[in-house]
């Protein structure tokens, strides 16, 4: 259940022995499942079952995948206390059961969530009571998630909603950092994919409907910045569609800044605080997760200066190939949200959806650091992309292979969910002092891997019996 708990306390390595084991099994049935809704084995209602039986032992287990819910709590204190989490750190509510649950790093650093990340810690923190303050993180966490799922859900053709509802409900990466983590990129995620499916239902009619989908795209921006490629994705679309002279485009510039301006100014309102979280960009890259394109290059490059004889700096080095990768990720999603002329077409065309996911991606992927819960707002745009339905022309330009998209999704998902498991480190203290639990994790793991051989080639049978048309196997 959940509770405060402290860093390194001596449950955790049992918690993480049993963890461990549990969600290799169940990635590996994720995939299955995915594979069987590509076939159009499952159904719709199926789907949404299975993957809501998965969440329960999520929704109502500790926290697990960081500890970051813990300094949500204590920073929603701060904020209901008259501080700005934004310059406050959260050493400054003193000894307590609350400071000595959060992660001692970030204790001293200030975070870099914007407004309506700081109105929902509020919130939680008013409950008065850590526990309760962590209920209601979860509860949140959860009612973004199925505002997620059913949202994307939606915006699917009907026959290919089990593919959306699996790869994005039944994920273990959703189930780890965002329900069981409580992690409010859920929130960021689903106000995109709201603001997303409201300007697709307005189909480019609909002035106030757009200004409501970009408010809601700035407000997740609010939550984590990332998420403003929505809204900058919007505007585009919009200023493309507006018509060839310059007073409409005026106009429509003019209504997307003050759905902007709107967004900003509310979240200013609801949280107490300005933009100096703005300025707190450079926490995150306090630490090193390893799993990081920069740790792991910086890691190759140390790794080669070894071979040669030489040993540069480690803290210069990282540094500039973090910078590199930052440049790169912002570049990169630049590119792809560009407007582009296609062959036998008139005038510019917007990008397409699958860009705006694929440059989200980007961002997440080639940051400083790298943790599970970032590839939340890229998530559904992928899964939207992995269940399009295959048509007689192929794809259209900025497109994305449903295949290419569906192993992104399996593959990233997979790694991230165990590479950005709180450390690991004592397991192996608990092992060597038990040495009964070494034959116990032993066997676990081969019945693990032998019922996993069963299901697999069961899977398979069935699939080789279904119609071919696979959107996961590609």
């Amino acid at each position: 259940m959940l509770a405060v708990v402290a860093p390194n306390n001596a449950r955790t390595a049992d918690y993480l022995l049993l963890l461990v084991p549990a969600l290799f099994l169940l990635t590996l049935l994720w995939w299955v499942l995915l594979r069987l809704a590509a076939a159009q084995q499952l159904r719709a209602k199926a789907a949404a079952l299975i993957a809501g039986s998965w969440a329960l032992p999520f929704v109502i287990g500790p926290v697990i995948g960081s500890r970051d819910a813990y300094a949500y709590v204590a920073q929603g204190e701060l904020a209901r206390r008259g501080l700005d989490p934004a310059s406050a750190v959260v050493s400054r509510l003193g000894p307590g059961a609350l400071l000595s649950a959060v992660d001692p790093r970030w204790r001293e650093t200030r975070p870099p969530y914007g407004g309506v990340a700081v109105a929902i810690q509020k919130v939680a923190a008013s409950a008065g009571r850590p526990v309760l303050s962590l209920l209601i993180l979860r509860v949140v966490a959860l009612i973004a998630v199925i505002a997620l799922v059913v949202v994307a859900a939606r915006m699917a053709a009907p026959r290919t909603r089990p593919v959306v509802v699996l790869a994005i409900a039944a994920n273990p990466l959703v189930l780890v950092h965002l329900v069981a983590g409580a992690h409010l990129d859920a929130v960021a995620a689903a106000l995109l994919i709201g603001g997303l499916a409201l300007a697709q239902s307005a189909g480019g009619r609909s002035v106030s409907r757009r200004w409501l989908a970009i408010a809601l795209c700035t407000l997740g921006a609010m939550v984590k910045l990332p998420v403003a490629l929505g809204a900058v994705y919007l505007s585009l679309c919009a200023l493309l569609a507006a018509g060839p002279t310059i007073a409409a485009r005026l106009r429509s510039v003019a209504a997307d800044v003050s759905a902007v301006a709107f967004a900003v100014g509310l979240s200013m309102m609801l949280s107490g605080g300005g933009l100096g979280w703005l300025h707190n960009f450079g926490t995150p890259g306090r630490l090193r997760t390893g799993i990081a394109p920069p740790d792991i290059v910086t890691n190759l490059i140390r790794g080669l200066g070894w071979l040669v004889g030489t040993h540069p700096s480690d803290s210069g080095l990282l540094t500039a190939t973090r910078g590199i990768a930052a440049g790169a990720g912002i570049v990169l999603a630049l590119v792809l949200l560009r407007p582009r002329r296609g062959a036998g077409q008139v005038g510019w065309q917007p990008p397409t959806r699958d860009r705006l996911g694929l440059a989200l991606l980007a961002l997440g992927l080639l940051g400083p650091v790298l943790y599970g819960w970032y590839l939340a707002p890229a998530l559904p745009l992928l899964a939207l992309a992995a269940a399009r339905p295959p048509s007689a022309r192929g794809l259209k330009v900025g497109e994305i292979s449903p295949a290419v998209a569906s192993w992104t999704i399996v593959l990233l998902s997979a790694v991230l969910t165990f590479a950005t498991i709180p450390s690991l480190g004592p397991i192996w203290s608990t092992l060597g002092a038990h040495p009964l639990a070494i034959v116990a994790a032993s066997i676990g793991t081969a019945l693990l891997a032998a019922g996993a051989v069963i299901v697999l080639t069961k899977a398979a049978a069935r699939l080789r019996a279904a119609r071919p048309a696979s959107a996961i196997t590609g």
